[in-house]
């Protein structure tokens, strides 16, 4: 483990069994770019 927020989150798992999974997003995205409640 690297110690990334990303590696942190992926290794979680609750005290009932949930296990987390999760991978970084590294696309590039517009700044200020409103999205309504409906694209959501």
């Amino acid at each position: 483990m690297n110690g990334t927020i990303v590696d942190l989150i992926s290794n979680t798992q609750t005290r009932t069994g949930l296990s987390i999974k999760c991978q970084l997003d590294t696309n590039k995205y517009d700044v200020g770019v409103r999205i309504s409640d409906e694209q959501m």
